[in-house]
């Protein structure tokens, strides 16, 4: 295809959008100009009200669920009077230590490994 008609449609097409963006009926946006244009749907009276019900109710659900969690939280949270805490009662024994191994080797005995741990030197 030779420059001069590729060229051409190009601008033929170029031409063609403009024209169709300056006629074409418009979305929920801004408003076109006077001799094309109408008022957006949104910019009615009639879906503002609606709109500001919608907002009003998102808040609404918003502010009960908020606080249903703040409660449950507070109630959680808060200790009970006369409840037991959470500390072990005193006539509980403390959990047994695991049983030392002497391994292989003595107890007393010196490796090469870790023999500064065990002796503490």
């Amino acid at each position: 295809m030779s420059d001069r008609l590729f060229l051409a449609l190009m601008a033929a097409a170029a031409a063609a959008m403009i024209g169709f963006a300056a006629i074409w009926p418009q979305g929920l946006g801004a408003r076109s100009p006077w001799p094309i244009g109408h008022t957006p749907v949104q910019q009615t009276p009639a879906m503002q009200a609606a709109m500001a019900r919608e907002a009003a109710k998102a808040q609404k659900k918003y502010k009960v669920r908020t606080d249903a969690a703040a409660a449950q939280l507070r109630r959680v949270m808060t200790p009970t009077p006369g409840a037991a805490s959470s500390a072990p009662p005193a006539s509980a024994a403390p959990p047994a230590a695991p049983a030392k191994s002497a391994g292989p080797k003595a107890a007393g005995s010196k490796s090469a490994v870790g023999a500064g741990l065990r002796t503490g030197e």
